[in-house]
């Protein structure tokens, strides 16, 4: 691809009548610094009250730097040398067979069925292995609006971001494989037809314009991830309201999308909203999937350009290694004097632990919303993701996260009239009253107090 980043601009000076191409006009994204001078000057000073510990302050553990794709190679590797070392061993029995010893059919037999469970690991891993280099992932197949549905903690922005990593990786190569065609044509692009040249440019700009971003190609979300050391774009509400411009094969991702777009949003009925899912792939070709727990809670708009609906049923955790997880919680309970080098020890080894083996999703897919035609399906990824993201990114969204922590404990096993009262709470029963049920109380409270002020006369 060095070619393509090589590619040189038209002639400036060709003609009068030279057309200028505008795909390198909005290059406007830079990698700002983290801090600026004048706040590291405060943290030099004051670092305590502005912005928490300097850099050179930072005394958070080395071995948290431990990566994912390290455990994974090493965790993967481990049941490939067991199987060997338990090979050669069953090799070296067998050479020294005697079928006349009880010791001997004593000996076959313990080493042998160690063996026999460890391949039919090996193969089920191999099966995995190869399970994860086929998985493309949720709506491959054209379809422009995918939702996700499923219980809490069931896998639901995991496996999107995951699927839609690899359909943003899949566009990205398209659009590099257009530029590559594209080249040998690009001082004559200016003089193609209007709607050819459109297109080209369109296809240029997008390039040119991630080479330039410092972000994660094609891929928006509405939760902070990242992939390979770079941060995904960050969507926003203007890019669903047509404000602000999205590139050209944008791959969207709306999690907990119902709460980004309420559902009695439609009463107001912003067109700007309605034309950019019904045109999605008119606007941009774009690419939008969301989740949501109830599918049926997402607001009309995108329920209606939603051409397949995934509900994930559970996900679970795969040949894992229980006798590495039996000597982890031995050693993390009878380990004394706990130490930084025996607490860094600990952390590697339980990361390698839960590296072992593989994710694996259960799930439904609904077409054109028929439901009961849907089968149980299944796939396989990797433990630690391609695409890293915090499952508690939403935390700041606790209203009453900086309320101090108060003792409440229970006195009795029956609930006394106060208690019942702060559990079954009339506020609560209050906002669960209809506008018609609370504009009839009104109008009796009302009535009982014009007949109280007539009783007083």
């Amino acid at each position: 691809m060095e070619d393509i980043k090589n590619l040189k601009y038209p002639n400036k000076e060709a003609s009068m009548f030279w057309y200028k191409p505008n795909w390198k006009a909005n290059l406007h994204i830079r990698q700002e610094p983290i801090l600026q001078p004048w706040q590291i000057l405060k943290m030099k000073h004051k670092p305590w009250r502005y912005l928490g510990l300097a850099p050179w302050q930072d005394r958070t553990p080395v071995f948290y730097s431990f990566s994912g794709d390290k455990a994974y190679a090493i965790a993967h590797t481990l049941p490939l040398l067991s199987f060997a070392f338990w090979f050669g061993l069953i090799a070296l029995t067998l050479a020294y067979h005697n079928l006349q010893s009880i010791l001997w059919w004593i000996l076959a037999g313990t080493i042998g069925f160690p063996f026999f469970i460890q391949a039919i690991n090996c193969l089920r891993q191999l099966i995995a292995e190869v399970r994860v280099k086929h998985f493309i992932g949720y709506g491959m197949a054209g379809v422009h609006a995918i939702v996700v549905d499923g219980k809490v903690g069931a896998g639901k922005t995991s496996s999107l971001l995951e699927s839609y990593t690899i359909l943003a990786k899949m566009r990205w190569n398209q659009i590099c494989h257009a530029v590559r065609l594209l080249q040998p044509f690009e001082e004559d692009i200016p003089y193609w037809r209007a709607d050819l040249r459109k297109s080209a440019e369109e296809i240029l700009e997008t390039y040119y314009f991630f080479l330039d971003s410092g972000t994660v190609p094609l891929l928006y979300t509405s939760v902070p991830a990242m992939i390979d050391g770079m941060f995904t774009n960050k969507l926003q509400a203007s890019h669903l309201m047509q404000e602000e411009r999205l590139p050209y094969g944008a791959v969207i991702i709306i999690d907990e999308s119902a709460l980004v777009l309420p559902q009695r949003l439609y009463t107001a009925q912003p067109y700007a909203l309605i034309e950019f899912f019904k045109f999605l792939r008119h606007d941009g070709d774009f690419y939008v999937g969301a989740t949501e727990q109830d599918e049926n809670s997402n607001l009309i708009y995108l329920r209606r350009a939603c051409g397949k609906v995934v509900h994930v049923i559970e996900q679970e955790h795969i040949l894992k290694s229980r006798l590495l997880q039996w000597i982890y919680d031995f050693l993390n309970n009878h380990i004394k004097n706990m130490t930084q080098k025996k607490a860094g020890f600990l952390h590697r080894f339980k990361k390698i632990i839960d590296n072992f083996g593989f994710r694996k999703y259960y799930y439904k897919e609904y077409l054109g919303g028929d439901e009961e035609n849907g089968r149980i399906k299944s796939f396989v990824v990797k433990p630690s993701l391609s695409i890293k993201y915090n499952s508690r990114s939403y935390k700041n969204i606790y209203r009453c996260k900086d309320k101090p922590l108060k003792v409440s404990t229970w006195m009795s096993l029956y609930l006394t009239e106060q208690e019942l009262k702060e559990v079954f709470s009339n506020d609560l029963k209050d906002m669960a009253k209809s506008k018609v049920q609370i504009k009839r109380e009104a109008t009796e409270r009302r009535i009982n107090k014009n007949k109280g002020e007539s009783n007083g006369k």
